[in-house]
């Protein structure tokens, strides 16, 4: 499927199939750790799968990081307000309501959202 040409509801209706199978939602404390973090990683063996993710975020406006380590693909969103963001817009589609809540809560504070 040819992605590059697609409209940005279909991007939106796109990326919860990133969130849903390798993405993970995590926190990562701060360089003085006191304040934690929210971070999204897909974390893949195929590359144009990864390449695929990376195209998606960007057409919806996030700056997402791409790292390769030998064979695994990374792509990430470090940057707390655009993990927010992701969050608020595709939360229906994170299957632990409890942590999302739990990262609002801890993540939040001090941030500006």
């Amino acid at each position: 499927m040819e992605l590059s040409d697609l409209s940005l509801s279909d991007y939106k209706s796109i990326i919860p199939a990133f969130i849903q199978t390798e993405g993970c939602l995590s926190r990562h404390n701060t360089r003085n750790r006191k304040k934690y973090l929210p971070r999204f990683e897909f974390i893949v063996k195929d590359r144009a799968l990864a390449e695929d993710c990376v195209l998606v975020m960007k057409k919806l406006g996030f700056q997402p990081s791409y790292y390769k380590n030998e064979n695994i693909f990374k792509v990430g969103l470090y940057k707390s307000k655009e993990v927010m963001r992701l969050i608020s817009e595709s939360k229906e589609y994170f299957l632990d309501k409890g942590k999302i809540e739990h990262l609002k809560e801890i993540c939040t504070d001090g941030i500006g959202l």
